[in-house]
């Protein structure tokens, strides 16, 4: 299906209505009117977030329809030329694989500019597209990355690897916090002793710009930024 498409049956699936969705994402309604019209257009990058966090989707299972049937797909830099099937086999598989890792390694930029390497546990992770994980208000990871955004998550196998580079996005306010808290956190009790409400529980979203896969003995590299250009 296509964008406009996917949106609206996000949309209905939540039980919204379009006025309900434009107020969430402060737009006026024919701005979701016409997200839903074919050829109606796509949201800038961050309202396109702020509709998967709404709708409770991932990012790609509103565009992957526009990812992989037009020419965005010629981005696949290491695939052999012409062969998208396989780059699409590839971000399929990498998608599934992503759903069984319970931990990663996350790079930020620490205060002297340098990479600074630590793991991470994944929350209930769905696609590649974006990753969720929770941290400590108080920790150097949270810190760094309120100053610096940028970073890289990395899972690997002895036989395959996925490493992705992007933005991540801090969200501490208790709406956030409540949505998500139930899904994950209650096995990390021990680490926030004031459960939901516990002043030192945040939750980070990992959103993908680039992806570099090797799965299975094939290799492909995405520019998965181009998706909402």
């Amino acid at each position: 299906m296509s964008f406009s498409e996917n949106l609206k049956t996000a949309r209905l699936k939540k039980g919204i209505s379009q006025e309900q969705l434009a107020s969430m994402l402060q737009v006026s309604r024919q701005a979701v009117s016409k997200w839903e019209q074919q050829d109606g257009g796509y949201p800038e990058a961050e309202k396109l977030m702020q509709i998967a966090l709404k709708l409770e989707v991932s990012i790609d299972s509103l565009l992957l329809d526009k990812w992989f049937l037009n020419e965005a797909s010629d981005s696949c830099k290491k695939s052999p030329a012409g062969e998208k099937s396989m780059s699409t086999k590839l971000f399929k598989k990498a998608n599934k694989m992503i759903r069984v890792f319970g931990t990663a390694s996350i790079g930020v930029i620490d205060e002297d500019g340098y990479p600074s390497v630590s793991a991470i546990a994944l929350c209930n992770p769905n696609s590649i597209s974006e990753l969720y994980f929770t941290t400590i208000m108080d920790s150097n990871k949270r810190k760094r990355l309120q100053k610096n955004s940028k970073a890289s998550i990395n899972c690997f196998t002895e036989e395959n690897n996925i490493t992705l580079v992007g933005q991540a996005k801090i969200y501490s306010d208790q709406e956030s916090k409540s949505k998500y808290w139930q899904d994950w956190v209650d096995l990390g009790a021990d680490i926030y002793p004031g459960g939901v409400s516990d002043p030192d529980y945040c939750f980070v979203r990992f959103t993908t710009e680039r992806a570099s896969l090797w799965i299975d003995e094939e290799g492909a590299e995405f520019d998965l930024s181009l998706i909402a250009s």
